[in-house]
């Protein structure tokens, strides 16, 4: 079929901005329970076939999106225009879109139909209750929609475009789970009404609406505050326009991947496997894409330091939504309190004038009130049960506790069947789908089918697997997280009469070997949620039977383990597990990850005891970081964590006084950024060193030392390997001796060192800061020589000062040293 003309072309288009003229149309038809509603409404009222509603929606809402003046990148233009064209192609698509029109215009002939769907679409929305097979099928792909809905040979359109789009697409989490009793509390059943948060749903949304045609952003907060249920009602919220959800897992081959719509990406836990999330991102942002991307990172914020090395990262700058990450660590009264209005009214019990007293013990059990506390609590109270006497583990325990005495006890769990579901939680579910062989203490998919009662307590399920072949017998994690791991802590703990635990050998064994990145996730989250718990420890320790991929794993896991103990003031733990990473990389085993592990770790430890002056300890550690530096292993990550240690200890041994020692760390500055691993910022440690030093000197009045030192700044500032991070410090030493000299009339001396200045501030490498530290030379030689009663010279260098400070009249640091040097200079005047 022939192309049609530019007018066609055209009047599709300015019917699609007519439409995104209303913010309500545009809101109804993106969530995808709400356009439930009008798909219906066209299928029952207008005679529309099933699939010509659901292509429909999918390729046209975001057209009318797109034609939004709020809208940002959803595509490029080019493809919209060749989609408008190829919709004009659809004999049913002008009346598609007059349909729409008629609930923006109410001219429509089904006047009263239309204000019944109207009062449909701005009711509230019941997620819990939503279409489950229509979600199924927008969150599809084209291909797979497509192929489900028997569309493709109804289509009479040009087939090579469409199936130009037929890619394959990311596979999301599923958004339901079942909704009985046991999963009301998992965020994907959404049985709890979403509550509140329009202040972060605006932020996410402008996010979406960013005119960047990639772009990524950062969610990070503690467990339980609501991450991933926000990041699903903002995916429902533009699920048609977007195919949006949660990764199901970060495999896909994105570097080959060919969008065939908008889509939006939730990468749950990112710092889990952050090597990969870094590929990810570096592949995304590196690709011109003919449909809007964008990827929103969950994470804990207690990893929210490797999420902000994203934000600084140069690879990844340039496709950022924002400077930082978006914390979002607490909740606010509002949502406990539709919480509290929610559990009550589905017990039928009679809501209190106020929920003050109510917010009050919420808010000693979790002064943060995370939702997920929240929902506890108020199941627990709305059933005539906790209060003040509750804590956060107690209240979490309660639940543990409820789930035997109702689910388990009566079907006869046992003990090996609470093994089996405490592995699963440790390695995010097992399927007899996995090679996985399971430890002889638990029990076996096969005996554990056999009994229904007990397979069905437990939530195990049978699923077909995608060949349809074989159906797969599947036990998931205990979700939500802080009850599976609280789960998991309380069952493999010691046993009080009889000593050691008799599962948590071969438990942790299996999980190490068999899934040693996902056990690190687990035991990770345990080390944020349950750091004090008494059996964390003996979780975390070292595990007994190691490989290359198990011992990497761990030692990630050791390194924030050490600075949570180095925080807690805990370094007797800290230098256990340092004591272990250390044996690790001198192994067999050992990669240069697993140094730089242990070199991370070092430095940390010789920061601690930099700090309380225990200086013997530190070098002890600081010679560790020698071994690694020099070793076959080492990497230049290694070599600058010695460079760091030496310029911290350099750093405590000044304000010691201790120079002699000061001196010879500083001597292995100067080794390392002339060794072949070196980088720049090696030597920017050299160069910060070496200031400091100066500094020392000069208060100590040993100018030549100093000036030995800042012939060392001369040459750095000189080097292949300078910037204009290691110039500053050439002209900050500068500075500070000028006035030094000045102080004791040495003028040449004085002089000499204000021409570097002048060279470095006219350099290649010049910054405002380096020119305002000229400024401040100049400045202070006016002074100087008004003092020494040298007016002609004083008059020359407040000439020359003022010059400098004139190029920078929007500066605030420029306007600043302007004015004190002014009221300086007036206070002068006054006093002669």
């Amino acid at each position: 079929m022939p192309d049609k003309n530019d007018s066609d072309i055209f009047d599709v288009e300015t019917q699609l901005k007519s439409l995104a003229e209303s913010e309500n149309l545009s809101k109804w038809l993106s969530d995808i329970d709400v356009s439930k509603h009008i798909a219906d409404w066209l299928v029952a009222e207008h005679g529309f076939k099933r699939w010509q509603v659901m292509v429909g929606l999918r390729l046209i809402t975001p057209l009318i999106l797109g034609c939004g003046k709020a809208a940002g990148k959803i595509m490029t233009d080019v493809m919209k225009n060749r989609l408008i064209s190829k919709i004009n192609d659809f004999a049913w698509a002008k009346e598609f879109l007059d349909r729409l029109d008629d609930l923006r215009t109410k001219t429509g002939q089904r006047i009263q139909a239309e204000e019944d769907l109207k009062g449909r679409l701005q009711g509230d929305i019941n997620r819990a209750k939503g279409d489950k097979q229509y979600r199924k099928e927008l969150a599809l792909d084209l291909q797979a929609a497509f192929e489900q809905l028997d569309t493709l040979d109804a289509m009479q359109v040009d087939l090579d475009f469409i199936k130009g789009l037929l890619k394959p697409q990311p596979q999301f989490k599923s958004v339901y789970e079942s909704d009985d009793e046991r999963s009301r509390f998992i965020y994907r059943s959404q049985y709890i009404p979403f509550v509140g948060r329009e202040k972060e749903l605006d932020m996410l949304q402008k996010f979406l609406n960013s005119d960047k045609m990639f772009c990524w952003h950062a969610l990070v907060g503690p467990g339980g505050v609501g991450k991933s249920r926000l990041s699903l009602e903002f995916c429902l919220r533009n699920g048609v326009a977007y195919r949006a959800g949660i990764l199901r897992n970060l495999k896909f081959d994105f570097e080959n991947w060919i969008p065939s719509q908008p889509t939006l990406l939730v990468i749950d836990y990112g710092s889990k496997d952050e090597e990969r999330l870094r590929e990810i991102l570096g592949q995304l942002s590196d690709r011109d894409f003919d449909f809007g991307v964008r990827v929103l990172v969950l994470d804990r914020d207690s990893s929210g330091h490797k999420i902000g090395d994203l934000y600084d990262d140069d690879d990844f700058r340039h496709t950022r939504f924002a400077d930082f990450h978006y914390l979002l660590n607490k909740s606010d009264e509002n949502v406990a309190k539709g919480i509290l209005e929610f559990f009550y009214s589905e017990e039928g019990k009679q809501k209190p004038e106020s929920w003050s007293d109510h917010l009050s013990e919420l808010h000693e059990i979790d002064a943060s009130m995370r939702p997920l506390f929240a929902a506890y609590y108020a199941d627990a109270r709305a059933k005539g049960g906790c209060g003040r006497e509750y804590s956060r583990k107690s209240l979490l325990y309660s639940v543990i506790k409820r789930e035997e005495k109702k689910f388990w006890t009566p079907c006869g769990v046992t003990e090996a069947d609470k093994a089996l579901l405490a592995l699963a939680t440790i390695v995010d579910g097992i399927s007899t789908a996995d090679d996985l062989t399971l430890p002889e203490c638990v029990t076996s998919f096969k005996k554990l089918a056999e009994d229904k009662d007990r397979f069905k307590a437990l939530n195990c399920k049978v699923i077909q697997d995608s060949n349809e072949t074989k159906k797969n017998q599947i036990i998931s994690s205990w979700e939500p997280d802080l009850v599976g791991e609280l789960f998991v802590l309380e069952f493999l703990k010691d046993d009080e009469d009889t000593g050691l635990n008799k599962y948590r050998r071969d438990i942790l064994k299996t999980a190490w070997s068999a899934a040693p990145f996902d056990t690190v996730k687990f035991l990770d989250r345990v080390r944020q949620d349950y750091f004090d718990h008494v059996n964390f420890s003996q979780l975390s320790g070292k595990p007994d039977h190691l490989n290359k991929l198990s011992v990497y794993a761990w030692a990630l896991l050791a390194f924030n383990l050490i600075n949570d103990y180095v925080k807690a003031q805990c370094v007797d733990k800290a230098l256990s597990l340092y004591a272990d990473l250390q044996s690790l990389a001198s192994s067999d085993l050992s990669t240069p990850d697993i140094v730089l592990r242990q070199a991370k770790g070092a430095f940390n430890l010789i920061n601690a005891y930099g700090e309380v002056q225990e200086f013997d300890k530190a070098l002890s550690l600081y010679a560790d970081l020698q071994k690694l530096a020099s070793s076959d292993l080492s990497t230049p990550d290694v070599v600058l964590l010695q460079a760091m240690g030496a310029f911290n200890l350099i750093n405590a041994y000044v304000k010691a006084q201790e120079f002699d020692k000061a001196l010879s760390l500083y001597a292995d500055l100067q080794s390392l950024a002339s060794s072949d691993l070196s980088t720049p910022d090696v030597v920017l440690r050299q160069a910060k060193g070496a200031f400091n030093l100066i500094n020392a000197y000069v208060k100590a009045q040993e100018f030549d030392k100093a000036l030995s030192l800042y012939a060392d700044l001369q040459s750095l500032a000189s080097s292949d390997l300078s910037t204009p991070d290691i110039v500053l410090p050439q002209a900050m030493g500068a500075f500070n001796l000028i006035n030094d000299y000045g102080k004791v009339q040495e003028f040449d001396k004085a002089l000499s060192l204000y021409a570097d200045l002048q060279k470095l501030a006219s350099s290649d490498l010049s910054t405002p800061d380096v020119v305002l530290a000229q400024a401040k030379g100049a400045g202070s030689l006016c002074l100087l020589f008004q003092q020494a009663e040298q007016p002609e010279k004083a008059e020359e260098y407040l000439t020359i000062f003022r010059e400098i400070c004139k190029k920078y009249p929007d500066s605030p640091e420029f306007m600043e040293l302007s004015g004190q040097f002014e009221s300086i200079l007036q206070e002068l005047k006054t006093t002669s």
